[in-house]
């Protein structure tokens, strides 16, 4: 049976492995074409190329979540 999970909160980057996406650090491309995960407690982690597309998803949705909280205080300053 398979467990769910919220996809905004974790994700596979293995198929023996799921992270937090809250306790990623550093996400960095592999010359493989995977990634390197720096997760909290300085463990690194090795993406497989067969998820690279969620990575890059991660790394969309973290990057607009960014830009987003960045608007809104530039907004917040306005007012």
């Amino acid at each position: 049976r398979s467990l769910e999970l919220d996809p905004h909160r974790f994700v596979r980057i293995h198929r023996s492995a799921i992270v937090a996406v809250d306790r990623i650090l550093t996400v960095r491309a592999h010359e493989s074409g995977g990634h390197v995960i720096e997760i909290k407690g300085g463990v690194q982690l090795r993406s497989s190329r067969q998820y690279t597309d969620r990575v890059r998803a991660l790394l969309r949705r973290v990057a607009l979540a960014g830009a987003m909280a960045t608007l809104r205080a530039m907004l917040y300053m306005i007012v």
